[in-house]
């Protein structure tokens, strides 16, 4: 309510100042005296002083990384004409992106990375850079596997990637062939899934998680216990909210005179659609488990807030769509 009340068009002139922000947010975990340790042994968090009550900064720095690309995105009026500026930006993305990554949190990284990615892509850029990037990233993301699996058999320890995340990410792949606690949770989240039938078992009937079995299935397996209890009917019930909310969304971004509230607009649809596609996926074994949250489902209070903070955002922007900024 407060941010519907609010104008943001101001925000599009202090894109530095939302960098050193960002970047403060990342890395407060490492503050002294705000440093706190989550649930499992979960690091990332910090605890306010004072008060006691404990937040994901990560989180708010998703948004604030929409915001800062959106500022230097609507620096070039909808057409990005140079290469120069295209790496510019691309660069200035890495940033936060690499920041999340170095505090250990690949999930949250990607989410940052492809909200800003798609924030850029609106901003003008052409298509065929957009695609030699991909091409690249692919190729990077390559390379550094096979260093990854040479370190690793030269040294005798893990040097770039830690074998549990390697497992995380290649276990979808093959889970019924795969040995770790990762292939488990892929296992009893299919067997959540496919066993809710079309019209689901009916809520307090989810036996795989009222039994033990799926795990985390209030936070990253949340969508394998809904299909579990509601079956086919309400997952794509759930899902027809979704593509409302999203396109609902773009709408409000199409119709807003400002690039920069436009853009804006934009980078949370993406983080929305991203972080729907993603956990998604890897309860259906289709992606990578990587812990993203699902929005405004998944158990966890720095997550909803900033959820209910970008309809806030978005429905400030279509209060003041009108006037160009």
């Amino acid at each position: 309510m407060l941010v519907w009340r609010t104008d943001l068009r101001g925000i599009s002139n202090f894109s530095t100042a939302l960098l050193v922000i960002d970047l403060i947010v990342i890395f407060s975990p490492k503050i002294p005296g705000l440093s706190y340790t989550g649930g499992l042994g979960m690091t990332g968090w910090i605890k306010i002083p004072g008060i006691g009550l404990t937040f994901q900064p990560v989180e708010l720095a998703k948004l604030i990384t929409i915001f800062f690309i959106a500022t230097l995105g609507s620096q070039y009026n909808g057409r990005i004409d140079t290469v120069r500026d295209y790496v510019k930006l691309c660069g200035m993305l890495s940033i936060p992106f690499l920041a999340v990554v170095a505090m250990g949190d690949l999930g949250s990284g990607l989410v940052v990375l492809v909200s800003g990615a798609i924030v850029i892509c609106m901003s003008g850029a052409r298509r065929e850079w957009v695609l030699s990037t991909l091409a690249l990233l692919v190729g990077l993301v390559a390379l550094v596997l096979a260093l990854d699996s040479v370190f690793d058999s030269l040294l005798g320890h893990d040097v770039l990637i830690k074998q549990y995340q390697m497992n995380r990410l290649t276990v979808f792949i093959d889970p019924d062939n795969a040995d770790s606690d990762d292939a488990y949770n892929l296992q009893q989240s299919l067997i959540a899934v496919g066993s809710g039938g079309f019209f689901g078992k009916g809520l307090g009937h989810a036996t795989q998680s009222a039994g033990g079995f799926l795990p985390e299935f209030h936070t990253d397996f949340v969508f394998a216990f809904l299909s579990e209890t509601f079956g086919f009917c309400g997952s794509f019930f759930l899902l027809c909210l979704y593509v409302l909310l999203i396109f609902s969304t773009i709408r409000v971004a199409f119709k807003c005179e400002s690039l920069f509230l436009r853009l804006s607009c934009v980078g949370i649809v993406g983080m929305w659609a991203f972080q729907t596609f993603e956990n998604i996926g890897m309860c259906i074994g289709m992606m990578p488990i990587t812990g993203i949250p699902l929005p405004f489902i998944s158990f966890g209070s720095s997550s909803m807030m900033i959820q209910l903070l970008t309809v806030g955002i978005v429905q400030s922007i279509w209060r003041h769509r009108s006037g160009a900024a």
